[in-house]
């Protein structure tokens, strides 16, 4: 959960900053960052938090360094895993360019998630996708998305999509749906802690 606790603000930004800058330093072998086994693979999960940060500095090093390291990589999921990356941060740097158009179109062809029967680090590439959607109103493709979202996750990104997903539904009129949502939002953070109350 740490990303998650990062943008929340669980996290201290110099802590987040420190794990997810080692995946930009030249020269670090990623051969074995982009199995799940592998405790490196948090550190390649920090484009929601440079795009929060608006530091398409860090982005674009970032897509740089992925599609330099993919054709040096023999692991054919490590190979998928830097395509998926490079092409998720080419839809991040879009989105803090303010082509809300042009992410859109990037996080509609992205790769498939290399991780298929754990597919935790591509989870937050739907909830900006469906992010960007509501805030185009385009509520319907949002409800989709958050939807499929939320039968493969768990955690804290499962109440922060049902939070999303209850804010749809208002938009959609669909009442029962937002009430749902939202409750189960209050029921999982009604004694929250003081970084969750704004929520």
């Amino acid at each position: 959960p740490f990303l998650y606790l990062a943008l929340l603000g669980a996290v201290p930004a110099a802590e987040a900053d420190r794990r997810y800058r080692v995946s930009l330093q030249p020269g670090v072998p990623l051969e074995s960052w982009f199995s799940i086994a592998s405790p490196n693979l948090h550190a390649l999960r920090g484009l929601p938090w440079w795009a929060m940060r608006r530091d398409s500095a860090a982005i674009q090093l970032f897509a740089q360094r992925m599609r330099e390291a993919g054709p040096r990589l023999r692991d054919q999921q490590a190979r998928a895993g830097a395509a998926y990356f490079e092409a998720v941060a080419n839809a991040y740097l879009a989105l803090n360019r303010g082509d809300s158009a042009a992410a859109l179109r990037q996080f509609s062809v992205l790769p498939a998630c290399p991780w298929q029967t754990f597919q935790g680090p591509c989870h937050d590439r739907a909830l900006t996708n469906a992010a960007v959607l509501a805030a185009r109103a385009e509520f319907g493709p949002a409800a989709e998305v958050l939807d499929t979202l939320l039968v493969s996750s768990g955690g804290v990104v499962l109440v922060l999509a049902r939070l999303k997903r209850a804010e749809v539904a208002e938009q959609l009129r669909d009442r029962e749906t937002a009430r749902r949502n939202y409750q189960i939002v209050l029921d999982a953070w009604r004694r929250a802690d003081p970084e969750l109350r704004p929520y």
